[in-house]
């Protein structure tokens, strides 16, 4: 819930400003400029002001000394006073990795200004899904099955004789006519009996019992019996054969201790059905996590049962493969249709045997409007963007990771992986100052008088991690915080913590930015053993190999080589940043993140780690300048997205964007003509496009 941050305005429709701040230096800085990332993390250490870096944290960080609740649930109320919006220096965002002017844009006055389209692993693109779906590809059909004769002939031979098997293979091969030692008797009034559409249901059902034996099995039509086999294990072994090389054929012993073949009901065999309904989702105007909720509250389903290869925007026209396990997609696209058109649209249903993992996809393919671009000459922003397709730009993880409320994702993060369960949850259930008037006024009865129905009563439904936190504690008391906590989706429980080791990541690529060689990899560098895009492409076969460089091997790599760890337990720390590393993690008392001899406080915050490459660099980067005059006006030239914006939805609505600082006085237009910049290219998985536009315009953007 970003609404209510400082300095945002709102003009029309439910768009929100987010500001692109100007407080960063646009020369890139390296060499040793000094970095101290204490003094930030001691500001930073549960996302205090600075007015607090000097104050014991138990007593700024929320214990409330004045009138404290008494009520059963006291214990998860927790004062945020000393708690901010983090900016992009308290989460480690801070150095430009190529020259540059700082120049004025407005970034998302239209959600179509901002497009995200997935790219799989098979490196194509994910399209928008059709209105009136086609039938799913994969569903489940017959296959007709051939039986294997001379095979089975070959076997029966040593178990019922050369001349039998002969006799049965010419009766298989008939499809169960030719040589029948069995005809079962029909008369006349059972074969009218049998016709269809016959007299009412009731008639119907009788004459379908008459047609069954007494064991409830349906009556054969002509068999082959095999009699004079008292040797059970021959039966069985004739059976096998059977079942293995005669498909579409049944077999069972008889009363005398022979074997009856016979034709099964149907001469085709089912495949074994796919599991997964695998989709593509187009959303606007909603964020993945929430799209999920949305269905899974409609469908009453489980958010377990769908899954995802990576998390889109909320404030933008994303296109996204994802995968539900046991859903059928007639029933899905109804429910969206009817229920959630106003914001998405499903479509290419696909029933596959395996589900999607979080991170198995290529990329994401950008397309980005930039409007009332003001401050900097065509050519001079030509010159950046080559630098930037040249050079890349420092790989940090964005501001959305961390969140843009007062309590960032990494506070909560931070609480939990020290162990402090009932803090955590306390600070997800806190007011906070940019909260709606209804939430805010639920959650302040929760606050102070512990009267969890009464909040459930009035708080919104949306708000899907306060709802579970809250019905948890009311079921299992305040005693049990980890149960209680475990309500909250598993994804959305690691993302807090997560959220810690994106912060921690970035200070680290700072320093080595800043404090050593920019250009070059270094001894002590860590980079992948073998390729790169082999890597990226097996994702689910655990941490790639690793190589530490020294001396002799740094000269072989390069700075786009250079990866990074998020701190765990399963990775490698690179030698020459291992020092900043430990700091860091000490200030936070976090410390069991890396170190073995610590165990984690409760077993999700036992974390692995991950790495990261260092510089990203946008392939296919596009851009172009253009022209506009209406304010509203459409500027995106892909067409089947404009629909897909007029389609879904209701009719488009502007709103106030980022507005970039910075110079005013080169670009002049005439009267009434404005200038827009439009963004393409493409950022391999996790990978942030706001920081992308961040090294393009010189300062930093939160959405």
């Amino acid at each position: 819930n970003a609404r209510g941050r400082p300095g945002d305005k709102r003009e029309r429709g439910d768009g929100l400003e987010a500001k692109i701040g100007g407080n960063e230096k646009a020369r890139p800085r390296e060499g040793g400029s000094g970095l101290s990332v204490l003094p930030a993390a001691k500001r930073l250490r549960a996302g205090m002001h600075e007015d607090h870096a000097n104050v014991d944290p138990d007593s700024a960080l929320g214990d409330t000394k004045e009138s404290p609740p008494s009520h059963p649930f006291a214990r998860y109320v927790v004062d945020i006073k000393g708690y901010k919006k983090a900016s992009a220096q308290d989460v480690g965002i801070k150095v430009f990795r190529t020259p540059g002017k700082r120049f004025t844009a407005v970034f998302k006055h239209r959600y179509s200004d901002f497009i995200v389209e997935e790219v799989g692993l098979d490196k194509k693109i994910v399209t928008i899904p059709e209105k009136d779906p086609k039938e799913a590809k994969g569903m489940e059909v017959e296959e007709k099955v051939t039986p294997n004769l001379e095979t089975a002939k070959k076997e029966l031979g040593p178990l019922i004789g050369a001349e039998r098997a002969q006799a049965l293979v010419k009766f298989v091969e008939s499809g169960g006519t030719v040589g029948a030692t069995h005809v079962p008797e029909t008369t006349s009034t059972e074969s009218k009996e049998e016709e269809p559409n016959q007299g009412n249901k009731n008639q119907q059902k009788k004459r379908g019992k008459r047609k069954r034996n007494k064991r409830g099995k349906q009556k054969r039509g002509p068999s082959f019996v095999v009699e004079g086999m008292d040797d059970k294990d021959i039966r069985t072994k004739v059976h096998m054969v059977v079942r293995n090389h005669l498909k579409g054929f049944d077999s069972s012993t008889t009363p005398t201790k022979g074997v009856e073949i016979f034709k099964g009901s149907s001469g085709r065999r089912p495949k074994k059905k796919r599991p997964y309904l695998h989709f593509t989702l187009l959303k606007k105007k909603i964020d993945t996590m929430s799209a999920i909720n949305s269905l899974c509250r409609i469908m009453r389903l489980k958010p377990k049962t769908f899954s995802f290869a990576g998390t889109k925007d909320r404030r933008a026209i994303t296109l996204q493969r994802v995968c539900g396990f046991g859903l059928q997609h007639k029933h899905l696209f109804g429910t969206v249709e009817k229920w959630l058109n106003k914001s998405m649209r499903v479509g290419h249903f696909e029933y596959k045997d395996t589900g999607l993992k979080l991170g198995e996809l290529y990329g994401n393919r950008f397309s980005i409007i930039l409007r009332e671009v003001e401050g900097i000459t065509n050519a001079a922003l030509k010159t950046t963007a080559e630098s930037i397709r040249k050079n890349g730009f420092v790989n940090y993880y964005g501001m959305q990771r961390f969140g843009t409320g007062t309590v960032s994702t990494h506070a909560v993060g931070l609480e939990l992986l020290k162990g402090n369960i009932e803090r955590a949850i306390g600070l997800i259930l806190a007011p906070r100052p940019e909260d709606k008037e209804d939430s805010s006024a639920a959650k302040k009865i929760f606050r102070d008088k512990g009267d969890i129905e009464e909040t459930l009563r009035l708080l919104p439904r949306f708000m899907h991690n306060e709802c579970n936190l809250l019905q948890a504690l009311n079921e299992l008391g305040p005693s049990q915080p980890l149960p209680a906590l475990k309500r909250i989706q598993r994804g959305m429980r690691l993302m807090y913590m997560h959220s810690v080791q994106s912060m921690i990541w970035n200070h680290m690529a700072s320093i080595r930015m800043e404090q050593m060689n920019s250009s070059k990899a270094l001894p002590g560098d860590l980079v992948y053993r073998g390729d790169d895009e082999a890597i990226a492409m097996r994702r689910d076969q655990g941490l790639p190999e690793v190589i530490m460089l020294d001396e002799k091997t740094a000269g072989n790599y390069s700075i786009f080589d250079i990866i990074l760890p998020t701190p765990g337990s399963d990775v490698v720390i690179p030698s020459n940043l291992k020092s900043s590393y430990l700091k860091i993690l000490k200030e936070y008392a976090i410390e069991s993140l890396i170190d073995s001899n610590q165990s984690p406080r409760y077993d999700e915050a036992a974390l692995t780690g991950n790495y990261r490459k260092l510089i990203c660099r946008p392939k296919d980067l596009e851009i172009d300048i253009i022209t506009y005059t209406k304010p509203d006006q459409c500027l995106i030239d892909s067409e089947y997205l404009v629909k897909a914006e007029e389609e879904v939805g209701d009719s488009v609505t502007s709103e106030q964007g980022e507005h970039i600082q910075g110079d005013h006085d080169i670009l002049q237009e005439p009267s009434g003509e404005k200038t827009a910049i439009k963004l393409r290219f493409t950022l391999p998985s996790s990978s942030y496009a706001t920081i992308a536009i961040r090294e393009l315009t010189k300062t930093s953007v939160r959405t």
